[in-house]
Formats: C-alpha cells, sequence, structure tokens
C-alpha cells in the first residue's frame, strides 16, 4: 500500500517565521523523511508552486474547467 503525504502551511506565516522557527520546520520535515526512506516507504518529494500560481482542475458532465487559485467556490 502506498500513501501521500502532503504537507501544507499558510505562505504568509512562512515568510514571517524567524530563521530559527524555520529551522525547527526543516527539522521536522527532515525526521520525517529519515523515519520514511529507513522503511523503504519514501518515494519521492518536491516543493510545490505558490499558492498564487495554482489553478484548479474539475472535470464535471465530461466537461474541464479551471479556476485560478486554490478557492472553494
Amino acid at each position: 500500500m502506498k500513501y501521500l503525504c502532503l504537507i501544507y502551511d499558510d505562505e504568509k506565516n512562512w515568510v514571517d517565521l524567524p530563521p530559527e522557527g524555520q529551522a525547527k520546520v526543516f527539522g521536522e520535515h527532515q525526521a520525517l523523511y529519515e523515519l520514511a526512506n529507513g522503511r523503504g516507504q519514501f518515494a519521492g518529494g518536491e516543493g510545490l508552486a505558490p499558492v498564487a500560481s495554482a489553478t484548479v482542475v474539475r472535470v464535471r458532465d465530461g466537461k474541464t474547467l479551471t479556476t485560478d487559485g486554490p478557492f472553494m467556490e
């Protein structure tokens, strides 16, 4: 069985976080990576683009609809 782990945070919070806070978060991410990798459960990881560049894609009644941004309607 495979799982997906998505780590998301508000980008505005990240900008205001002092360097020691950022280092703590990166350390926690590194610990999670090492645990999963050590168990052979890590397949890959990449950063996502900023929220401002997001597009939501939906298919309704066979038609593809796109909306700028990660917004709920």
